[in-house]
């Protein structure tokens, strides 16, 4: 892994976008959809259960091959995880914010999900590591919430950091507020 700071300047945008690795962690993204060309006995031999659905294969995030802030399977991964580029990257392919910048905003998102999975782990052990779209799953319905003070005083800390979360994603991470999501890497 990469390390985060301005000490060395000549760090390309690939040194910040394996560095990084929350589009792998299952922060951003709750899977990643395989196209006809990738070959998922890689991703098998690395740990992942590949699965399939009416369109197509796919595998759920958190990735087992991210291990140690690395992918795994960097040299065989799969298509639409080598073409996707985050905002943030975009930003600091062009200049427009500094490695600092950039590793600042890394780390703030990596805290907060950090964060999120302790308070998931209190209310549902196991759970901590889960991917943000399966946590979004596992959050009590709001009219339950309303309707129960003290289920709402337990899931207040989870939904707080869901919504800083979303915040800080979409802005940092995604092209707009309200992102079309590309269909291989869906929520």
């Amino acid at each position: 892994m990469v390390a985060m700071s301005d000490q060395t300047p000549q760090l390309s945008p690939s040194d910040l976008c394996r560095s990084c690795g929350l589009c792998c962690d299952g922060t951003l993204f709750g899977k990643v959809r395989l196209q006809p060309q990738d070959s998922p006995e890689p991703l098998r031999v690395a740990g992942i259960m590949v699965t399939s659905d009416h369109r197509g294969s796919l595998f759920k995030l958190a990735c087992a091959a991210h291990q140690h802030g690395c992918c795994q399977v960097y040299a065989s991964r799969p298509s639409n995880c080598r073409s996707y580029e985050c905002k943030l990257l975009r930003r600091f392919k062009k200049g427009a914010v500094t490695w600092a910048e950039a590793a600042a905003q890394i780390d703030r998102l990596r805290r907060l999900r950090e964060q999120l999975g302790r308070e998931v782990e209190r209310l549902r052990p196991a759970m901590g590591r889960a991917s943000v779209a399966e946590i979004v799953q596992i959050v009590p319905p709001f009219a339950r919430l309303a309707g129960d003070a003290e289920l709402h005083k337990r899931w207040a800390p989870v939904l707080l950091r869901l919504v800083a979360l979303r915040r800080l994603g979409l802005e940092g991470f995604h092209a707009s507020r309200r992102p079309a999501q590309p269909e291989h890497l869906q929520r």
